[in-house]
């Protein structure tokens, strides 16, 4: 037996002083170990947890040998609905133990919080095993043909008892515990699975961009699978599009290579979403290359309020079009919002005027209406100028041209041959 492993067992037969009727202690199979403390305060919690600080920081005597040794504490309340020892060593795992600094005892308001953030996880966990997560689509349209020409894919999660719940109350926790990687998988793969079904079925499809967080740059198989993805567009016509924040970018600034212009490059067709939001937009414009920019919502409101916002949005809608990125304009929800940006050139735009996010069945519903109306176009017979103007008009423009030009005018025949 190693060094390591006898100084882990002479911990644990220390920490046996704590067992008990309602304590217990679990070793974790990363070196961890974890103590059960049943019906205690937190007052009794804190004293136990000082006296592990105590006992083993500074230099350990072990047998002949005397060790430095630093110990890391970290407490908090175990969820009420942890029934399971599985559960438990979920929850005490390193999954959890490697997010929290660990030179200090928590507080009771942050431990609370924790609490708070591991419950919110552990339920979207069951509610991915579950199939309560959903991926909606929010339709994109062209500013002059008002067409859907793209979609967003957004997750939604539909609680059994508290039904819809709003992806602001369980995103941004998500965000913080590096969960919201396998629940932007999830919306990767349902999307790709939508957009393939439906071209295999011979069925109308558009492009819909996914939401990456800049962790899911990170997670390699994420990458792989969207690689993959991108590779096959050209020949599957796979249109899954890259939805990324300026945040993101500030976060993915330290790392090694540019990822995102790596994909670009092998065909990806990417977002900058939120565009105006963070501190540094012009910057991130500057270092990097989009595809396509998003205006942030909060310019669309402020048409029609703010005297100096049209010229905003205005001066954001050329110089997206000079560096050679399309916009589209979020949160427009009013005739007056469409009218102004279709004017001032924005290409598309996304919001309740329109459509709110759908769920897959009911934007299925659209496209089929959107294949049927290209159906009917491709159907109706070309018209020529001959069909719209006069006979007697014509033939007093073609003895006109005759007089000017000193030659016969061009015409046709009922056969369509070409007279003079």
């Amino acid at each position: 037996m190693d060094t390591t492993n006898r100084i882990l067992r002479e911990l644990g037969r220390w920490l046996m002083r704590f067992e008990g009727a309602r304590t217990h202690i679990y070793r974790t199979g990363t070196g961890e170990f974890a103590l059960l403390l049943g019906g205690c305060t937190e007052e009794t919690a804190s004293s136990v947890a000082q006296q592990i600080l105590n006992k083993f920081s500074g230099v350990w005597e072990f047998h002949t040998m005397r060790m430095p040794i630093s110990v890391q504490v970290w407490m908090t309340r175990v969820p009420e609905q942890m029934k399971t020892q599985e559960q438990l060593e979920i929850f005490v795992g390193s999954e959890y133990n490697d997010r929290l600094p660990k030179d200090r005892i928590y507080l009771a308001d942050e431990l609370r919080e924790e609490e708070r953030r591991i419950s919110v996880e552990m339920a979207v966990r069951r509610a991915l095993e579950n199939r309560s997560l959903e991926v909606y689509y929010q339709p994109i349209y062209d500013t002059r043909t008002k067409r859907i020409v793209s979609a967003e894919a957004l997750v939604r999660w539909i609680h059994p008892e508290r039904g819809m719940i709003s992806p602001g109350a369980f995103i941004p926790v998500l965000e913080e515990t590096g969960y919201v990687t396998k629940v932007d998988h999830f919306v990767v793969k349902s999307v790709a699975e939508f957009v393939r079904k439906r071209i295999v079925a011979g069925e109308s499809v558009v492009p819909i961009s996914v939401n990456l967080s800049w962790m899911d740059f990170y997670d390699e198989e994420l990458m792989t699978y969207i690689r993959g993805l991108v590779m096959e567009g050209e020949e599957n016509a796979v249109k899954v599009r890259l939805e990324v924040t300026e945040t993101s970018y500030a976060a993915l600034s330290n790392r090694e290579g540019n990822v995102i212009e790596e994909l670009r490059k092998i065909g990806a067709i990417v977002l900058l979403d939120d565009f105006g939001s963070g501190y540094s937009s012009f910057s991130t414009i500057c270092e990097y290359n989009f595809d396509i920019i998003k205006l942030d919502m909060e310019f669309t409101r402020r048409i029609g309020k703010d005297s100096k916002i049209k010229s905003i949005i205005h001066s954001i809608i050329d110089m997206s079009h000079h560096i050679g990125a399309r916009v589209i304009a979020e949160g427009v929800e009013t005739l007056e919002q469409l009218e102004y940006l279709g004017r001032h050139g924005c290409d598309y735009v996304q919001g309740f005027y329109f459509s709110k996010p759908l769920p897959q069945q009911e934007f299925e519903k659209l496209l089929h209406e959107l294949q049927e109306e290209e159906g009917k176009e491709q159907a109706e017979p070309d018209v020529t100028i001959t069909d719209l103007i006069d006979v007697n008009v014509l033939q007093k423009i073609q003895d006109s041209f005759s007089q000017m030009t000193g030659m016969a005018a061009l015409t046709t025949n009922a056969e369509g041959v070409a007279v003079t």
